[in-house]
């Protein structure tokens, strides 16, 4: 009978925290064994629950154990990015009861927004933008079709590609999901500053822009 492999745990082996530092020079976090990265993955762990003063205190330590003297963004970076993730699954839950369009509700007032911004586009267009599956658009798209909010016309550019284009009764619904934002938005903007709104709208962009760059940074992943 072959025992289990024990658990890794930072606490069960004694560290040698200089030979660490060595190793994490310049950021050098993969030459680490998986007790050390347990060890420094334990404290960034730490640092969402922790004070002002405690925080900055741990992100001085961890900073000079991995000499990266950008940390205090990447940590930034990172719970930006995940209060983004919940904002946008707690926005797709709402959805549903803001415009009362059944389970596809949030996918339906985005696509309708898509359309009525930027004009007609393509199934695969829209999904890029995204980005989804282009099966999940062609479906809700079709479905979207078939209520009458928006139609498939012929695309010049391309015979076997149709563009989808938002119909009047599509609009229509579209005014009425503004109404119905506008009422929530009232209520979500109380005690927010409309230049910080402004700011984390930029700064999201930016990064949305920078990611998009695939072939920019894929290679990084590949560097020691």
């Amino acid at each position: 009978m072959t025992s289990a492999k024990p658990t890794l745990s930072p606490d069960s082996h004694p560290r040698d925290e200089e030979a660490d530092a060595k190793l994490l020079t310049n950021g050098n976090f993969g030459k680490l064994d998986e007790v050390g990265k347990l060890a420094v993955l334990n404290k960034f762990s730490q640092l969402s629950k922790s004070d002002e003063s405690s925080r900055q205190a741990m992100l001085d330590e961890l900073s000079k154990l991995m000499g990266l003297t950008e940390l205090g963004k990447l940590v930034a970076l990172d719970e930006l990015t995940w209060a983004v993730v919940f904002l946008y699954f707690r926005q797709s839950a709402n959805a549903e009861i803001v415009y009362q369009e059944g389970e596809h509700s949030a996918g339906r007032r985005s696509l309708l927004r898509s359309l009525k911004i930027d004009g007609p586009a393509t199934v695969p267009q829209l999904a890029r933008a995204r980005p989804v599956s282009r099966q999940f658009i062609q479906k809700l798209a079709n479905q979207m079709a078939t209520d009458g909010l928006v139609e498939f016309i012929n695309n010049p550019e391309h015979k076997r590609s149709k563009l989808v284009r938002l119909t009047a009764k599509g609009e229509h619904l579209l005014v009425k999901m503004m109404e119905r934002d506008i009422k929530v938005g009232v209520w979500l903007v109380q005690d927010l500053n409309e230049s910080d709104l402004h700011t984390a709208t930029r700064v999201v962009r930016t990064l949305r822009e920078k990611l998009v760059r695939v072939e920019e940074w894929r290679t990084l992943l590949d560097q020691d």
